[in-house]
């Protein structure tokens, strides 16, 4: 049975002492207000809230809980309540503060009902501090904004190239990141990366590998080196068995070449058919497990209108209500299908197969692509 259906229960037989009985047996703080804004009943639940002795609220106006700004309206607020006799919410999506016995403010959240009794007409607030969420839900925000802010273009110009990039966090922020990077003589670097889990924790790992590769980028021009040093700094942050995988390539247009290292990561080479030409295979362990890890680089050739595929497990993991999982076939199928088109479209067509395919996104989902001219 729900609060609402114990009070209308109770409204229906004895008083406010049956009243008691329920509201001191739920677990979250319960107060009930009479139509002068008293306190009549007060469980043990809302004394630890406010931080008050049991008992010490019973007989004191309700604007006692209130910050001292608040008190001239809360009466008025009250008499309201009373007035319309309808259940009703506040705190939800807007900021209402509430104030302890030691002068401590904090969010909450009140749900109020009316209750009719033998002594008239009450109103039962049942009272939720928000703090934890609040701030929770804050920190969520601003990694969401910086993690935003340190996304690339989603569509760089570098010549000789049609790139596009998108990635797609299952939570508000996510694991998955990718970065475009300028390098001497028209040549360019392209990272892309899936920290372990999603949410707040993985946005903040996948924030330091790209710092790390940037600045990393500047000074060494040896790939191999420069994830080998960003999986020795990375090694001695991560805890909790946490990992990334990489795929970090250098592109050179000009001389048809393609030099790639790869992190418990991989990639496709399709040719300007859409056929797969190579399979860019990991090279090395994900970055975080081993201090000392080594990651050798490859160059492969390129030919005019080969097509470089990156996904991170978003894509080829996506499970449909069968279990199956999306695949490397299919995304094989979707980039043969597509072969002809740019960058941006090839990138869109995955990410619109994989939605009709799976359930619901499970997992932060990064697709980049990059069609040789």
């Amino acid at each position: 049975m729900s609060l609402t259906e114990c009070l209308s229960a109770l409204s229906l037989h004895d008083s406010a002492a049956r009243l008691w009985l329920v509201i001191e047996a739920l677990p979250i703080a319960l107060i009930v207000v009479d139509r002068d804004g008293r306190i009549i009943l007060a469980n043990s639940e809302s004394a630890k809230l406010f931080r008050y002795e049991e008992g010490a609220l019973l007989g004191r106006g309700v604007d006692l809980l209130v910050p001292a700004e608040s008190r001239p309206l809360h009466h008025l607020h009250v008499q309201r309540f009373f007035d319309a006799g309808v259940a009703r919410k506040m705190g939800v999506g807007r900021r209402v503060q509430a104030e302890d016995g030691q002068g401590r403010t904090f969010p909450v959240e009140i749900s109020v009902t009316p209750v009719e009794t033998d002594e008239g007409p009450l109103a039962v607030a049942a009272i939720v501090d928000v703090a934890d969420q609040r701030r929770i839900e804050s920190e969520l925000t601003t990694a969401q904004f910086v993690q935003r802010a340190m996304l690339p273009d989603p569509h760089p110009h570098f010549d000789g190239c049609d790139i596009f990039g998108v990635s797609k966090p299952a939570q508000l922020t996510g694991g998955d990141f990718f970065d475009f990077v300028a390098l001497p003589d028209q040549r360019f670097a392209i990272a892309v990366g899936d920290a372990s889990g999603h949410g707040f924790a993985a946005a903040l790992v996948t924030a330091a590998t790209r710092s790390y590769l940037r600045a990393l980028a500047r000074s060494e021009h040896s790939i191999s080196k420069i994830v080998a040093i960003a999986n020795h700094l990375l090694q001695r942050e991560l805890t909790d068995g946490r990992f990334v995988t990489l795929f970090y390539a250098k592109l050179d247009p000009d001389h048809k070449r393609l030099q790639f290292t790869a992190a418990g990561h991989s990639a496709y080479l399709f040719s300007s058919q859409g056929e797969l030409k190579q399979r860019l295979n990991s090279t090395g362990p994900a970055l975080g497990w081993f201090e000392d890890s080594k990651f050798p680089s490859q160059t492969v050739e390129i030919e005019r209108r080969d097509i470089m595929v990156v996904t991170t497990d978003g894509i080829e993991e996506a499970m449909d209500l069968d279990g199956e999982l999306f695949g490397r076939g299919r995304v094989q199928d979707v980039v043969r299908e597509h072969a002809s088109a740019c960058s941006s479209e090839i990138v869109q067509a995955l990410f619109n197969a994989v939605r009709k395919f799976r359930v619901a996104q499970q997992d932060d989902a990064t697709v980049v692509v990059v069609k040789f001219g």
